[in-house]
């Protein structure tokens, strides 16, 4: 019997039905919250961003993690190249959160289906969440889903 993926392809309606309610921005947050978002924030930011620099930041990957900071348990980037559609991506990020004492939404815009200057990307476009140590991908994008391995 195939291993099961990490990603758990789910229809289009039920991918946004899953995602957008974990992605709510607080409305008038009281500061000690505000406070305990931005560091728990600023904690995931700075776990993320150095390990993914120490795997892709000498390659010619192109990624970029969100800095809209918006008062939510929810933080994102944009993947843009093919190499990291790994599983070594979806360790880096999952255990990024691990780190983290509340549970975060983590939303990977893959964006690999255009020339970024030294050739062109061909996985497709597509998304992925992270949440609650689950992964779930956007099935009806056109994304080349099985690069991240079983």
């Amino acid at each position: 019997m195939p291993k099961r993926s990490r990603i758990q392809l789910l229809p289009d309606k039920k991918f946004w039905a899953a995602y957008l309610p974990l992605c709510h921005v607080i409305e008038t947050p009281s500061p000690k919250l505000r406070k305990e978002v931005y560091a728990e924030l600023n904690r995931l930011d700075d776990v993320l961003r150095p390990a993914l620099d120490a795997r892709w930041g000498k390659t010619d990957a192109y990624y970029e993690v969100s800095d809209d900071w918006n008062v939510c348990w929810h933080h994102s980037m944009a993947v843009c190249s093919d190499q990291m559609c790994c599983g070594e991506f979806l360790d880096i990020v999952q255990r990024a959160l691990a780190q983290m004492k509340h549970d975060w939404c983590f939303h990977a815009s893959l964006e690999c289906a255009e020339d970024m200057g030294w050739g062109l990307q061909r996985a497709g476009r597509g998304q992925i969440f992270f949440y609650r140590g689950d992964i779930f991908g956007n099935r009806k994008e056109k994304f080349d889903y099985a690069l991240f391995g079983g």
